[in-house]
């Protein structure tokens, strides 16, 4: 009797053990739940990138060209834009060997094998860069409704935001590019004026004097609500005077100082850092230092018509300095002069309401306006340094009003390589390959003998 209720039981078991196997299956089928467990989430999209997808109201299309046979890169594709499609299932992907569509291939300029189509909301755009951030910004730049194109001054001796000398901002012009700004130079004494389809203006550190007509022109660019990105230093020509005097921004005397940071192996002390910034967004997406070589200390007039905020500033410990530096001088703050000890102001950004033609207030615009003490921190000799260039584009950003756009950015993990010395693998060689080994014989051989003498 024993027996049967055994056997039974276990047929029981069986049948329930199935059954449920069965259940899983069939909801496995019909729904999926996936986690990330590795550092950062780098496997997942960012943050920024989930609200660029769930603001995308159309279906995407995204046509890779490969061959049958590259698995090599067929699979990476499948892993990024499977991230976007958990986020929006109308994301289609669909594949093309380029053999055997060539009139397709030439219509949209295809080179190279892997290449991606992505379309959406009657526009496309091609990349060679299969990566999160890649692919980000080129949905931000198909999503746009608008055109958002930049003007810099030139003529004066100005930073070029499309020129490769190690003064220059071309680098960061070229970034500025990839996001979808549509950059183009700006000569005041040519063209007698900034057309209107111009969203933000950049005055980049002029070495000579503006004409007051071309003073002129800037204010009124301003007057009518234009956007402007306005970088000086130490040397920069005072003709901005009356820009400044409008801004309620003053340009403190000297450069700003930081004589500590050879602690951190930089022997310029012209080179300030900031490390704490103040709430803004802005300054969202910063978690580490920026470093601006000789920069200016800004100071806001006691009584502004603008919403001001200081986003960038030094350490406590910096100054203005306005001795001449000499090499291996030693300086030291000294409050009997105009120097002014730190935190130094390096970055205003200052907002207003845009007032219509009557005189009443826009609905919902405001103007923006930057105003940084520093332009060598853009220069392509100091681009990559700390986040220099992620400040740099999160100010365009706001500017251009897009500020859910500021903090596009992809997690890497800070552990994704392992470095040891030649004593560490050796260390792992023995443990490894020969102790552990060795270890599960020997337990294997003592269970066996065990077993044996019973």
């Amino acid at each position: 009797m024993s027996g049967m209720m055994s056997r039974l039981q276990n047929i029981i078991f069986a049948v329930l053990f199935l059954a449920v196997m069965g259940l899983f299956a069939w909801l496995s089928e019909r729904y999926q739940y996936e986690f990330d467990l590795t550092w950062g989430n780098r496997n997942s999209l960012t943050e920024a990138s989930a609200r660029l997808i769930e603001q995308l109201d159309e279906p995407v299309v995204v046509t890779a060209f490969i061959r049958d046979d590259n698995r090599a890169i067929r699979d990476p594709i499948e892993k990024v834009v499977g991230r976007y499609r958990r986020h929006k299932s109308d994301i289609e992907l669909e594949y093309l060997n380029p053999d055997q569509v060539p009139q397709l291939v030439r219509e949209h300029g295809i080179t190279v094998d892997g290449e991606l189509l992505v379309q959406y909301g009657g526009r496309q755009e091609t990349t060679t860069d299969i990566s999160e951030k890649s692919i980000t910004h080129l949905l931000t730049r198909l999503s746009s409704e608008t055109s958002r194109y930049v003007a810099f001054i030139e003529g004066h001796g100005e930073r070029n935001l499309l020129g490769q000398a190690n003064h220059d901002l071309g680098t960061w012009g070229d970034q500025l590019s990839n996001k979808g700004f549509q950059i183009q130079p700006l000569n005041l004494a040519k063209t007698q004026g900034v057309v209107d389809n111009i969203r933000t203006l950049v005055i980049a550190s002029p070495r000579t004097s503006y004409l007051p007509g071309e003073i002129h022109l800037i204010e009124r660019y301003l007057d009518k609500g234009g956007n402007l990105l306005l970088m000086i230093d130490p040397d920069t020509s005072q003709s901005l005077a009356p820009v400044l005097a409008e801004l309620d921004i003053q340009q403190l005397p000297g450069i700003v100082v930081d004589a500590a940071t050879q602690l951190l192996g930089i022997t310029n002390p012209t080179f300030a850092l900031a490390v704490d910034y103040p709430r803004h967004a802005i300054t969202r997406g910063l978690h580490s230092q920026t470093i601006f070589p000789q920069a200016s200390g800004l100071i806001l007039a006691e009584e502004s018509g603008w919403n001001a905020t200081p986003f960038i500033q030094t350490l406590p410990r910096s100054w203005t300095e306005t001795d001449i530096l000499r090499e291996q001088q030693n300086i030291s703050f000294d409050p009997e002069t105009e120097e002014r000890p730190g935190p130094i102001i390096i970055g205003y950004a200052l907002e207003r309401p845009v007032e219509s033609a009557d005189n009443q207030e826009a609905d919902g615009q405001t103007q923006r306006i930057v105003v940084m003490g520093d332009s060598d921190f853009l220069s392509n000799s100091y681009l990559g340094n700390g986040q220099n260039l992620e400040l740099g584009i999160s100010i365009m950003q706001w500017l251009s009003h897009n500020d859910s756009q500021i903090d596009i950015g992809t997690v890497r993990a800070p552990d994704v390589r392992l470095n040891i010395n030649q004593a560490g693998a050796l260390a792992l060689l023995l443990v490894f390959a020969i102790a552990l080994p060795l270890v599960l014989l020997g337990t294997g051989a003592v269970v066996w003998l065990k077993r044996r003498r019973q």
